[in-house]
């Protein structure tokens, strides 16, 4: 998941933030961020407008051309 999401960085450069996240069940701060976001599974990828509210979330790995569908309907090219 690693290299896509790397990917995706290189193809969209400054028209993105990417915020990863490994989580860590025996930390509280990443407790409190998997309850904020509801995230049960890993891997899980959360897409935030530019509001920071959730877009689309999608549990499960998820290649780069699904990605890049998401981004085009959030209005990114």
């Amino acid at each position: 998941m690693e290299s896509v999401i790397n990917d995706v960085i290189s193809a969209y450069g400054s028209k993105i933030n990417v915020i990863t996240a490994k989580l860590d069940i025996d930390n509280s701060e990443y407790i409190e961020l998997a309850n904020k976001y509801d995230i049960v599974a890993v891997p899980t990828l959360i897409f935030l407008d530019s509001d920071g509210k959730v877009f689309f979330k999608k549990v499960g790995f998820y290649d780069e051309s699904h990605i890049k569908d998401v981004f085009k309907k959030m209005g990114i090219k």
